[in-house]
């Protein structure tokens, strides 16, 4: 068994489910809210790459509105990064992370971080509504500049 597989391992027992790589090396997780993330592991086995489609974005307005949206939520980095995929024409959130710096335990919080702040995203998507997340610092992160002090 290689690294990675053995921490899809760990990970399944803290999850409480069988977790194992594809033929691509990846790994999609399907959550009881119905949120899907994704782990792989990228060509180098340097970094894990995890992320999530949360949905379509038809051009427009609504897109653009919803891209100004995810650029200011995109200071608080912790659960993820918002980008667009032109592939899918989609909303992502996602996480690039050094593989030798996780492990199950670091896995599991990022993915439990992602999945909520995943949430209120998709469920505005469906309903074709902007998502209101408040913008507002956490105590324990310090913006760029310090100006959300």
């Amino acid at each position: 068994m290689n690294k990675f597989e053995d921490l899809l391992k760990e990970l399944g027992l803290l999850l409480g489910s069988n977790l194992f790589p594809d033929e691509h090396s990846t790994c999609m997780i399907l959550f009881n809210n119905g949120i899907k993330i994704q782990i792989e592991l990228d060509k180098s086995s340097e970094f894990l790459i995890i992320g999530s489609s949360l949905g379509e974005l038809p051009p427009g307005n609504y897109r653009e509105q919803i891209l100004i949206e995810a650029l200011k939520n995109n200071l608080f980095t912790e659960a993820g990064i918002f980008a667009f995929s032109l592939k899918k024409t989609a909303l992502i959130l996602f996480v690039k992370k050094p593989f030798d710096e996780i492990n199950a335990q670091s896995l599991y919080d990022l993915l439990s971080a992602m999945n909520k702040k995943a949430l209120p995203w998709i469920t505005a998507l469906k309903d074709h509504v902007c998502p209101y997340i408040p913008y507002t610092a956490s105590s324990s992160s310090s913006s760029i500049f310090n100006i959300l002090k």
